[in-house]
């Protein structure tokens, strides 16, 4: 089956790793597929490692606006790149289009529509109801959602039969704690014997609350001496330039001082995550978390939000905590009381990883999608 996969940015995101795990496990005697990303990049440049071919769209990463002059251009570029894409599916003889993200799938939809060839998004974001939406969800043939919290947010009048969730997944024998050693990153930020490190990892995007980690931090810091704090990611988009240059700062009001290190966007996220002894996600409207399964797969503890994905992915102390939203009493009480059990932490560590190795191998989620290629590809035959 010829599959044309269709990404609107070319930097390396959790939607763009987990469309590098679909492409890298896919199996190549049934899918031939082709990729279509806006410029070169990062994820180009990993594509082009796997041996798939890449042909280049400008599509541009389109945001709310007020401005009828902006929305003007989206609407041309929209056109422009639909045109392109129609012309390539009708030349590489393309039989089902996999739009990897929301903004893909506007791009991709009316270029089907024309060809007659099924489209399935991939929603990858909690959606507002919206006629957009409803439009995207009408034009595609089958939906994949990531997580249940991702499909009930479409809404009652999306089609069940037309929905399928998906969970995202991952090669727990590559991402294991034998394979991925955190003792580097602790060297680089001289981590002293004995010290505990919490950590995040993700997107400095308000919405991922980076505000409740460094409150909670505070309060650790205050009951627990040997306890430093690390922060890695950055505005990988340059959306929340302000919010991101904040941080910092509240950091220092919060007086944590040297006690937390923002170590920016990295390539070494696993090694990262490795090095810490517990993983914080404090997101309440978060998708899924595909950290927290990274986390899980290396054996560490983890306490996030009792919200939206990652009550899909933690079971409450069994893999880890989960805290209400927007508490960071909360957030901080659980994290210590991990950081003063040792034996505790360690057997949540262990079991995470047995629930990753059970529920999200990347296995079942190739096979789960692949399965769709063939139903949507018998349908149209």
């Amino acid at each position: 089956m010829r599959v044309l996969f269709i990404n609107h940015v070319s930097q390396l995101g959790g939607a763009e790793h987990s469309l590098l795990a679909l492409l890298q496990g896919l199996d190549r005697s049934l899918v031939e597929p082709l990729v279509v990303l806006p410029c070169p990049g990062p994820l180009a440049e990993s594509i082009v490692g796997l041996g798939i071919p890449i042909e280049f769209i400008p599509m541009r990463r389109l945001r709310r606006s007020r401005n009828p002059f902006r929305m003007l251009s989206y609407i041309a570029s929209v056109a422009t790149a639909s045109t392109r894409l129609a012309e390539l599916i009708s030349t590489q003889g393309i039989q089902v289009v996999h739009a990897n993200t929301t903004t893909a799938q506007i791009y991709a939809s009316s270029a089907p529509r024309r060809s007659g060839v099924p489209t399935i998004w991939h929603v990858r974001d909690l959606l507002p109801r919206s006629s957009i939406a409803s439009s995207l969800l009408r034009d595609a043939t089958r939906v994949i959602a990531i997580s249940q919290a991702v499909a009930e947010s479409l809404g009652a009048t999306a089609d069940p039969a037309k929905v399928h969730v998906i969970h995202n997944g991952l090669d727990a024998e590559a991402i294991s704690p034998t394979c991925v050693s955190g003792e580097k990153v602790r060297r680089e930020l001289g981590s002293r014997k004995g010290e505990l490190l919490v950590g995040m990892v993700g997107q400095l995007v308000s919405w991922k609350r980076h505000d409740l980690f460094l409150q909670a931090a505070a309060e650790i810091a205050k009951r627990s001496g040997n306890a430093r704090f690390v922060v890695m990611g950055s505005d990988l988009f340059g959306d929340h330039r302000r919010y991101a240059r904040a941080l910092p700062s509240y950091a220092q009001r919060l007086e944590l001082g040297d006690r937390v290190r923002f170590l920016g966007q990295r390539t070494d996220a696993l090694e990262v995550i490795a090095a810490l002894d517990l993983l914080l996600h404090p997101a309440e409207h978060e998708p899924f978390g595909r950290v927290l399964i990274e986390a899980m797969a290396l054996g560490k503890p983890v306490i996030a939000v009792n919200a939206a994905g990652p009550k899909e992915i933690v079971e409450n102390g069994v893999t880890g905590l989960l805290v209400p939203p927007d508490d960071a009493q909360a957030l901080a009480e659980a994290t210590v009381s991990l950081l003063t059990d040792a034996r505790r932490a360690t057997l949540m560590g262990q079991a995470g990883r047995e629930r990753v190795v059970r529920e999200f191998p990347i296995s079942k989620t190739i096979s789960a999608i692949q399965d769709l290629y063939r139903e949507v590809c018998g349908e149209s035959a």
